[in-house]
């Protein structure tokens, strides 16, 4: 009976639209990629692009993070993305039972945000993205590895999307 009268009050529905909202958004950056990788990559197999599929899918799984902590009652207006992922990953994924696989994958898409945004050098080499660190360490981004990172969005949207609207 509590759930009932939960889900009719103003609150849940207002935070459920709230969540929606940021799901929705995450849904249309997860299509920008898409569309990043099945139409322009192949026109134009230029290895930039990997790069900007991996920022529209990194903006897609902050914006489901932001849409579960919302929905978790979490205030996530003045805090930075660092944080708001260290809560997710504190506080939503052991409540909601989230596999390892996920959490990685948000961990991996802002590693290589930032280790591109913050690095010396950055150049194409045979199809891929070559990003050197301070320590001349390589990270290769190639198109398998953005594919991979496009399977692994989809499914965490969907998991986010299966908390929010259950």
């Amino acid at each position: 009976m509590k759930e009932i009268l939960r889900k009719l009050s103003w609150s849940y529905k207002g935070k459920q639209r709230r969540a929606d909202k940021f799901l929705g958004e995450a849904l249309q950056s997860l299509h920008r990629a898409q569309v990043l990788m099945q139409v322009h990559y192949p026109s134009m197999e230029d290895p930039k692009v990997l790069m900007h599929a991996i920022n529209a899918l990194q903006r897609a799984t902050g914006l489901a993070i932001d849409g579960l902590l919302i929905w978790d009652d979490v205030d996530i207006r003045a805090k930075g993305l660092n944080q708001r992922i260290a809560l997710f990953h504190g506080r939503c994924a052991p409540k909601y039972g989230l596999c390892s696989e996920e959490l990685m994958l948000v961990r991996d898409l802002r590693e290589v945000m930032v280790a591109q945004r913050d690095s010396p050098l950055t150049f194409r080499r045979k199809g891929s993205y070559v990003i050197c660190s301070d320590a001349l360490k390589m990270k290769i981004i190639d198109l398998a590895t953005v594919e991979a990172y496009l399977g692994g969005t989809e499914a965490f949207l969907g998991s986010i999307g299966g908390i929010i609207h259950a």
